[in-house]
């Protein structure tokens, strides 16, 4: 039987959707109404599934969390959200989120919605090129790409087979709602895992918890409490080989000034607003094509 856990402020929703599934004849592992308290108790317990309230209150975001759910402990969560949260259904494509349940929560409702993420759950998952099996991939694609080359030397490279399946997780540091909503959404449609940060404190405690599992930051030079120069002097400390796109509304040569005489090229800087060909540019420069330039780089020993 599936085992729930339920993080929710609202303390009379959270009852409501305890009696349902219980009713529904669902095991529940635990009730919090903040994120912190909850992570100490899956140190200990290991539910099936994370029922998330979308709008937490506390410093920990929902996508966040989720993230950091599913990546360290590999515990998959589904979102509690008022039904005219129209953005969600932009965010349940985040990573390690199955789906949405919708409050109020009606029993007829929850059951159906259960059973679709409950599908998710139990689908085949679609073969994917990970960590592991990575250096196997790679070597029948270098076969694959001198088979084909011979035939057709000048229509085919390691970046076209690569374009479309990307795997890179990106920390979208912003404190505009907006902005990071039309980010993520960008992001996602570009095939990338993203994680969401307000401020560069909570973004910082991010790269620490996720111990190396950050490929790429987008952040914004004007952020409160910490600006883009200072959270960049304290990221060289935590992890100075993470690549980092900066953005701004105002001048970005203005704005570009100072970390150029800390040796940032200016190609590392993208003026707001951005859209969708502009960033997938910046991205594919700053990731893909630096990593095929290495792959293709002759040993001066050979």
């Amino acid at each position: 039987m599936t085992n729930f856990l339920i993080i929710e402020h609202d303390k009379q929703s959270a009852q409501n959707l305890l009696k349902l599934l219980r009713i529904l004849g669902y095991c529940i592992d635990g009730i919090f109404g903040s994120a912190e308290r909850a992570l100490s108790h899956i140190k200990t317990s290991r539910p099936d599934i994370v029922l998330l309230n979308k709008n937490l209150s506390a410093n920990l975001e929902a996508v966040k969390l989720a993230a950091y759910l599913k990546r360290k402990v590999n515990i998959p969560s589904v979102y509690l959200v008022h039904e005219s949260d129209k953005e969600t259904v932009h965010d349940i494509q985040s990573d390690g989120i199955l789906g949405i349940l919708h409050k109020p929560f009606l029993l007829e409702t929850l059951q159906t919605e259960i059973k679709k993420v409950l599908s998710k759950l139990s689908a085949p998952k679609s073969i994917s090129i990970n960590s592991v099996d990575y250096p196997k991939f790679t070597g029948i694609l270098d076969a694959c790409s001198a088979h084909v080359t011979q035939i057709h030397p000048k229509n085919i490279s390691k970046q076209y087979l690569f374009s479309g399946n990307h795997h890179e997780t990106v920390l979208v540091v912003e404190d505009e709602n907006a902005v990071r909503h039309i980010t993520q959404r960008i992001l996602t449609s570009l095939g990338y895992r993203t994680i969401m940060n307000s401020n560069g404190k909570a973004a910082l405690q991010t790269i620490l918890e996720m111990n190396g599992g950050i490929d790429l930051i987008i952040l914004d030079m004007k952020l409160p409490e910490m600006d883009g120069f200072e959270f960049y002097c304290e990221l060289q400390v935590i992890n100075p080989k993470v690549p980092v796109l900066f953005v701004s509304g105002y001048d970005i040569k203005t704005e570009s000034i100072k970390l150029r005489h800390s040796g940032i090229h200016a190609s590392r800087f993208l003026q707001k607003p951005y859209n969708k060909e502009a960033l997938r540019q910046k991205l594919d420069e700053m990731l893909h094509h630096s990593k095929i330039r290495d792959s293709q780089r002759v040993s001066p020993h050979r």
